[in-house]
Parts: structure tokens; sequence; C-alpha cells
């Protein structure tokens, strides 16, 4: 791409033990987090890279210029433009960080021309003006600038938002780490060089997924840690091509706003589950499972057949063998009745005993696995040229 945006390192640790006293605020956070504020994290650290990528990758648009003055009907657009949704995902940030408290942070820097006031206030007006500069060659430096401003405001609103984190419970701020982090692999694809690697894949399905992954859905955690290792691993090898503008390709496109609707609670994971696979592979899976019992009872069903035979074959006899057979085929069918009664009398204690003390039987665990493996492949767009070969891999 012909522009490209240098991030900073984050010169912060992951974790710190705060000596100095904290600024509160007038929510009363509870000890343990609650779903919808881990998951409103997690849409604002979402939020803030999806605007930095956004403005980086701005493209020049000619003016929708209206004539108002005809009198024809102009119908209400169904697409925006992407200066639209620009000023519209600032709009969103606002509410989102009013949800967390954090719309309340101002700029301290005393070199800062806007010190003072409030970050997204600032964000808000330079993402305005941002709209309106025309990306030719002319404002080329224009619009540089003003996106190395919001960029410079969105790394110190984030250091600012670092710090009253952790005055919340950990799952609050992990949670903001992994919209981050997953928003990242969309939005600053292609931007510059050597911004994936495999620590950084580590700490995102790892770390920051882990700890907020009791505040989502099940099967949730694990088909974002399949889909996030198969998409990281190609793009840190290169297997991954860009789009025709040189940002990110359609099918990682299309993952990241599966990725952003389920982290955020937006989405049922079932829904991209195949009922008709998965009650396959969930039979085949018990009789897998089973087929040891399964043969026993055939094995000793051909014992009591072949030693009838025995009988019969070797008594001349024909009325003493009838009697005899019968006898036998009563006592023997009397005796595998009762061995099986006992069997299964016994296996359905155990079961019993089972459910009581786990969480669910054995058949729960495999129908559980089950549904994993399908929410896994169900969720996994797979990049371009790749197909679909590593659909079959699961993520442990």
């Amino acid at each position: 791409m012909d522009e490209t945006t240098a991030i900073a390192p984050d010169p912060r640790p992951e974790t710190v033990t705060i000596t100095a006293p904290v600024r509160t605020t007038a929510v009363n956070f509870q000890a343990q987090a609650d779903v919808q504020t881990v998951r409103t994290a997690a849409a604002l650290g979402w939020a803030l890279v999806e605007l930095l990528g956004r403005c980086f990758t701005l493209p020049p648009e000619v003016p929708n210029l209206i004539d108002w003055n005809t009198g024809n009907l102009m119908v209400l657009p169904e697409i925006r433009t992407p200066r639209e949704k620009l000023r519209a995902l600032v709009g969103h940030i606002v509410y989102l960080a009013d949800l967390l408290d954090m719309s309340s942070f101002i700029i301290e820097r005393k070199d800062d021309e806007d010190v003072n006031r409030r970050y997204v206030d600032v964000l808000s007006e330079k993402v305005s003006l941002l709209s309106q500069v025309s990306r030719d060659a002319a404002e080329a430096e224009v619009s540089k600038h003003i996106c190395e401003q919001i960029n410079e405001r969105l790394f110190f609103w984030d250091e600012k938002i670092y710090d009253a984190f952790q005055n919340r419970p950990v799952a609050v701020y992990k949670a903001y780490m992994a919209g981050r982090g997953l928003a990242s692999l969309r939005w600053y694809f292609g931007l510059q060089n050597n911004v994936l690697d495999e620590q950084f894949l580590q700490k995102l399905s790892g770390e920051y997924l882990r700890v907020m992954s009791p505040c989502l859905p099940p099967f949730i955690p694990g088909a974002l840690a399949y889909t996030v290792s198969l998409w990281g691993n190609a793009i840190v090898r290169g297997q991954v091509e860009p789009g025709k503008d040189g940002g990110a390709p359609p099918e990682l496109q299309r993952q990241a706003d599966l990725w952003y609707s389920l982290v955020t609670g937006d989405a049922d994971p079932l829904i991209h589950v195949d009922t008709s696979r998965e009650g396959k592979g969930f039979i085949w899976k018990v009789l897998r499972l089973f087929w040891p019992l399964m043969l026993v009872g055939i094995i000793v069903f051909a014992a009591i057949i072949a030693v009838l035979a025995l009988v019969i074959l070797s008594n001349p006899n024909i009325i003493v063998t009838g009697v005899t057979t019968a006898a036998g085929l009563l006592a023997l069918l009397g005796t595998y009745h009762t061995i099986a009664t006992n069997v299964g009398s016994l296996l359905e204690k155990a079961a019993s005993q089972a459910a009581s003390d786990l969480k669910g039987s054995l058949v729960d665990s495999l129908w559980s696995s089950t549904q994993q493996k399908e929410v896994n492949e169900g969720m996994y767009i797979p990049p371009a040229g790749i197909g679909n070969s590593n659909k079959s891999k699961r993520v442990s």
C-alpha cells in the first residue's frame, strides 16, 4: 500500500502492582466481572483498532453532489461510504466508552494543542475533518497529518484506559486486549510489516481469549482459538494474499465480522452447526466407544448357538435331543438373560454414579466434542488458495 502507519511498541507491562491510589469512579464494580461489561470491553478494544485502520486506509472518493432543486425524491442510502462508516464508528466508540466510564478522560499533555479536552471529543473532531479532506495528491499531506494526530490521541487514550482497567476484574482488561488483537488481524493487515508473530498469537489465544472465555457462550472460546490459530499462522507465514486494494482480502473481512459478532455476544454459535453432519459424527463416535461391549454380546450369543448345535449333533435320540435342546436352550437363555441383566444393572449404576460425580456422562462429552468440532469448522472461512484442508485439523 502507498501509506503505512507506525504503531509504537507498547512499553507497558501486561500486569502491574499498583501501590499509588487509583482514581475511582461512581460506578461500583463487582469483584467478578459481569458478562456484558466484558463483552463491551472487547467491543471497545476492537473499535479503537478499527478506527485506526479505517483512517489509514480511507480511499479517495468523489463528492456525491446532489441537486436539491429538482424536486426529485432522493431515497435514503442503504449502503454507507467509507467516510460515513468512519464517522459512525466514532459515535459507537463514544457510546462504548460511556458504558465503561472511559469517556471522561482528558488530554493532560501540556504540549498538546487540545490539552484539557476529552479524548472522545478531540477524536470526533479529527475524524470529522478527515472525512471532509480529499485524498488526492493536493491534500495528501493534510490527511496524513490528521491521521497522525488521530493515531497520537488513540495511543495516549489507550494508556488511560489501561490504567483505569487495573481497578477492574482482570477479565475486563483481557477482553479489551482480545478485542484489540482480533481486530488487528483484519485492520492492520497490509499496513506495516511484522505486526504479527508467534508470540502475539500465543498471547491472543492462550491469555486474552482464555481469560475472558467464562464470559462467552459454550463452544465460542474453542472456535475462536481454532480460527485465530489457522488465520494467524497463515498470515505470519505469508500465505494470505492481500485484497485488490492492498488491504485485508474478502475472506479475512468475513472472518473478522464473524469474530466480532461472537466475541461481543451478538451471534449464537450453534447457528454454524450442520446438524446432519453432527448427528452422523456423533453416531460413529458412540459406535467406536461401545463396540467392545457389542462384540462381547455377539460372542456370547455365538457360543450359545455353538453349544446347542454340538448337543443336537452328538445326541442320536431325537426326542431326548429335543427335550434336552429345549431345556438347554431355556437354561442358556436364562443364564444369558441373567448375565445381561446383571451387566446392565452394573452399567446403569455406574452411569448413575458418574452422572452424580461428573458434569455429564461420557456420551454427553462425546456430544459436546462433536458440537465443538462442527462449530469450529462452521466458523472457519479459509483464505483463498489454502482451501478447506485445514478444517480437518483440530486445535486443542
